[in-house]
């Protein structure tokens, strides 16, 4: 019986209370033997609350806890996947006080564990800030026992950015910094990427206390002089979130970033090269910074046949790059001859008044009539 999803599809229209009534019944393991009918009814009671709302949480709420009672592995987890859901549907307030307990039961769980943190920031984000400082302890415990789990290190890499902005940065530096340090020299290479990926947000939350930003930059550098090479492979995929921010990784990364192109390591150049691959077929800001772009053209000639395939895109947009500069450097000389050879200078006797005038009539005939302003930003990227 589908009668969840003939719930949903009655959303926008006022639900009969009789067949709410029946999928309570179904949901009931007091009334129900078939444990296909009871799943059924967990699959889809994040639907129903969201077809019926908040309002008939009354009703719903004994469904709820019959649904949680069952031990079935299935109905477990399937129960522990949808709680964010459940929590935004009926808000801070009655998450709190009704989906609280569950949520830490199930992350004691074994069963339920791997499932409740794939989506435990999500959760987390419906509570009050008091509320969620609770879980810090219990997420340090999870990931002190999860040594030999690396899959539950891999979720909470994945997540370590949303769990950054859910926290004041005393604690993210207190807690979730810390975590992030750890999962960037995991021996999982799953694990690295993930943390890599989101080690950017980590530290851009610590961005307005320049004690904590400049400790987490710090940290990103040694990973380039460790002499273990997968801390080196880390380090360039943690540039790539970096180089959105021009300025940041230009101050802080960029002349370690590009000295990898020497590495003895092949893993490591192919890493630069999938790094620099991506962010020139994205269009990234870095794109016409020349030191790149120089960069680029020695990998394309590297001896591995690996980093020469992983760079071919971004070789492609470099030549065109090149291009572009070499042609606007080419129509600048062509501006500045043009605009000197109209100046007439023979009226004045004091070279440096010359000098002077001369420089100055350069500029604004330029500026006005060729729009040296578009061509130097241009040649200076």
């Amino acid at each position: 019986m589908q009668i969840g999803q003939f719930v949903f599809s009655l959303r926008g229209c006022k639900v009969p209370r009789f067949l709410l009534d029946v999928y309570a019944s179904l949901a009931d393991a007091r009334k129900t033997q078939d444990d296909d009918l009871i799943y059924h009814c967990a699959y889809t009671f994040p639907a129903v609350l969201l077809t019926v709302g908040v309002f008939e949480w009354p009703l719903l709420r004994d469904v709820y806890k019959n649904l949680i009672k069952k031990d079935s592995v299935n109905i477990m987890t399937t129960m522990a996947a949808s709680i964010h859901e459940i929590a935004k549907i009926v808000g801070s307030e009655i998450a709190e006080a009704e989906l609280d307990p569950i949520a830490k039961y199930y992350l004691k769980n074994k069963l339920t564990l791997a499932v409740m943190l794939s989506h435990l920031h999500d959760f987390l984000a419906v509570l009050t800030m008091k509320k969620r400082l609770d879980y810090l302890p219990i997420i340090q415990a999870i990931m002190e026992k999860s040594e030999h789990n690396w899959r539950q290190r891999e979720i909470f890499a994945r997540h370590s950015g949303d769990y950054a902005r859910l926290f004041d940065i005393q604690k993210i530096h207190e807690i979730v910094l810390p975590i992030s340090y750890t999962l960037l020299e995991d021996q999982v290479a799953q694990v690295r990427a993930k943390a890599c990926q989101e080690f950017v947000h980590v530290a851009m939350q610590l961005k307005s206390e320049p004690l904590f930003f400049n400790e987490a930059i710090t940290f990103l550098q040694k990973l380039f002089n460790s002499i273990n090479f997968r801390d080196r492979q880390s380090f360039i995929q943690a540039c790539e979130g970096f180089m959105c921010y021009e300025a940041i990784f230009v101050k802080h990364f960029l002349t370690q970033f590009l000295a990898l192109q020497k590495d003895k390591v092949v893993n490591v150049r192919v890493a630069l090269a999938r790094v620099l691959n991506s962010h020139m077929k994205v269009s990234g800001v870095l794109r016409s910074n020349v030191h790149i772009l120089r960069t680029i053209e020695l990998l394309k000639n590297d001896s591995s046949r690996e980093v020469r395939e992983n760079v071919t895109e971004a070789s492609k947009e470099c030549d065109k790059m090149l291009e572009a500069i070499i042609s606007n450097q080419e129509e600048l000389e062509k501006a500045q001859e043009a605009a000197a050879a109209s100046i007439d200078l023979r009226s004045s006797n004091d070279e440096e008044l010359k000098e002077e005038l001369r420089r100055q009539e350069v500029e604004k005939i330029v500026r006005e009539n060729y729009k040296i302003d578009e061509i130097e930003d241009t040649s200076n990227n």
